[in-house]
């Protein structure tokens, strides 16, 4: 795709398994956009608008690679593409409580069955500029799976996960 990294199926998926999270830090879309406009062009991308369940405007903040929870791991769904009628994934926003604290999670979930080594791909939506995806999300999935992707063809410093 030409775009960075590819995120591509090791193993197949059915529809409405969940694939991975878009995963970072949930910060109002305000704080995003100030992020966005004083971040480098080769930097900003990684930026999940979507209004959270009581309509407020948010941004899940997914800038850096690895995050506070698990360091270790690299957050894949920051890599997926945008693919608009071609995507074979749809996002879902969940209020999750832990530790007493409620935070959203937004989660790909397959759309489409999905074959060993294809590309994942979403759609942005309608407003998706420069790098800014402005996307509004509801309706849970029903399953879950987390295994079987990895990230191939970077053109960057950064090492790939295989999952």
């Amino acid at each position: 795709s030409g775009w960075g990294c590819v995120v591509v199926a090791t193993r197949r998926f059915q529809v409405g398994e969940v694939i991975c999270d878009y995963h970072g830090r949930a910060i109002t879309a305000k704080e995003g956009k100030e992020i966005h406009v004083n971040t480098s062009e080769e930097e900003t991308g990684y930026m999940f608008f979507y209004k959270d369940k009581r309509g407020r405007c948010m941004c899940m903040d997914a800038q850096k690679e690895y995050c506070e929870c698990h360091p270790e791991m690299q957050t894949v769904g920051r890599h997926i593409n945008h693919a608009g009628e071609g995507a074979n994934l749809k996002t879902r926003l969940y209020t999750v409580d832990i530790d007493g604290e409620e935070k959203d999670v937004i989660l790909f979930i397959a759309s489409k069955h999905i074959k060993v080594n294809e590309e994942l791909l979403f759609d942005y939506g309608n407003e998706w500029v420069l790098g800014i995806i402005l996307y509004i999300i509801h309706n849970p999935p029903s399953t879950h799976s987390t295994n079987g992707l990895a990230m191939v063809g970077c053109p960057h410093r950064h090492s790939c996960a295989r999952l």
